[in-house]
This record gives structure tokens, sequence and C-alpha cells, in this order.
């Protein structure tokens, strides 16, 4: 039996709140390594886009969604979007 951490992520979906800089952009970083596709959110959204471009540039995929965790209707529609576009989520940042 194998022990230790995961070494891949590989066809997991991530999603980081506070994605586009700091701590939330070093968690996505390093979840987009371990290859997991990557959606970060955060309020503004030339950050959260320019971290997403970033991210894509070095490996699998990174989508930057603009949502406000403290405003239910932009969080449904964050769950709207994921649900279409990805069908679930297997981590939550």
């Amino acid at each position: 039996m194998e022990s230790g951490p995961t070494s891949t992520l590989s066809g997991s979906v991530a999603v980081v709140t506070g994605g586009g800089g700091g701590i939330g952009l070093g968690i996505a970083a390093a979840l987009a390594g371990l290859g997991a596709t990557v959606v970060i959110t955060g309020r503004d959204e030339s950050r959260v886009h320019a971290a997403a471009r970033e991210l894509s540039s070095h490996g699998p995929a990174c989508e930057g969604i603009v949502c406000n965790v403290t405003d239910l209707v932009s969080v449904t529609a964050l769950g709207t979007r994921l649900r279409e576009k990805y069908g679930r989520v297997d981590i939550l940042v």
C-alpha cells in the first residue's frame, strides 16, 4: 500500500476563492501544478483573469470567474456556471 500525499490531481476540478493573488493564488498554482483544472474567483475582474491566464500558461486549464462570496446572487451564478461547464467540484478552497 502506497503512503504519502497524492502526486496527481489530474481530472479533478478545484475552485479557489480569492485566487487572484496572495495565498489563494499560491494554492491555485499548487493545485494546477498537481494537474487539477483550477477555477479561481475573486471580486477584481482584471486581477482574477490575469491570474487565470498566468496559471493556464504553465499547465492545465485555469479559468477566472468574478464572484463575491458575500453576495448570494454572485455565489449562485458561480455555482450554475460550475455545474454547467464542469459538472462537479472536487476541491473547494
